[in-house]
């Protein structure tokens, strides 16, 4: 199945089922809009029906379909590493401050 044929399917069983809450509506609001309609407890009832069954299978063929075409989950945004200064640890500033020592050290007993 192409992502056109996946894509024209949601498409269809999210038309049905926005039919029948926009006629539910209708009828809800204005009944005597459908003068054919003397038994609009029954009409309301077959269209809340019909959208359970476009949404369910809507779900339905999401849940089966829908790992095909998915988009690809989006990566985390890369942040740069943080860079440690003497200032923000007093421990790196410590092993600083030893290794100047050191290099000190090491210099005068070359001299």
């Amino acid at each position: 199945m192409s992502k056109n044929v996946y894509d024209a399917v949601r498409a269809k069983l999210r038309a049905e089922g926005q039919k029948a809450v926009a006629t539910i509506e209708l009828l809800l609001k204005e009944p005597t809009a459908f003068p054919n309609h003397t038994n609009i407890v029954e009409e309301i009832a077959r269209l809340a029906l019909h959208l359970v069954q476009a949404e369910g299978a809507l779900l339905t063929f999401e849940q089966y379909f829908s790992q095909l075409y998915a988009p690809p989950p989006a990566l985390p945004p890369q942040t740069p590493p943080k860079v440690v200064t003497p200032e923000m640890s007093p421990t790196y500033k410590q092993s600083i401050a030893a290794q100047k020592a050191k290099k000190k050290k090491g210099q005068k007993s070359d001299d």
